[in-house]
């Protein structure tokens, strides 16, 4: 992994592969999602190996689009581009739109499950 930028949980996650043996497939995206964007890292692994980091990154973007919905905005250095993300894997923001969108609907009907949770 490159440098202290990587947020926590690609850290952590980055160690636990490391300790666990993971193979390269499963590895290289917990390691570098957050960094394929970089020319430096992006031409390391082969094309199938950089599309699955690729599609890591951009589930970690849409996963904190709809953080954010909910008001758990949260922001993290090197981060490429959702929008180039989606494209270069075949999916457009209209589609990336659709998933965050599903995916708030969906809270919103466990909310009532995950209050709960407080009782």
């Amino acid at each position: 992994m490159h440098g202290s930028t990587a947020p926590p949980h690609a850290r952590v996650g980055s160690k636990l592969a490391r300790q666990w043996k993971f193979p390269a497939t499963l590895s290289t995206p917990i390691e570098q999602h957050h960094t394929v964007h970089r020319p430096e890292v992006r031409e390391r692994p082969g094309p199938q190996l950089r599309a699955i980091t690729e599609i890591v990154a951009a589930a970690d973007h849409l996963s904190r689009e709809c953080a954010a919905a909910f008001g758990d905005a949260f922001c993290e250095d090197g981060e490429l581009e959702g929008a180039d993300m989606f494209e270069r894997n075949g999916l457009g923001l209209a589609h990336r739109d659709q998933l965050c969108d599903r995916t708030k609907r969906a809270l919103e009907r466990s909310k009532i499950f995950l209050s709960l949770l407080d009782a």
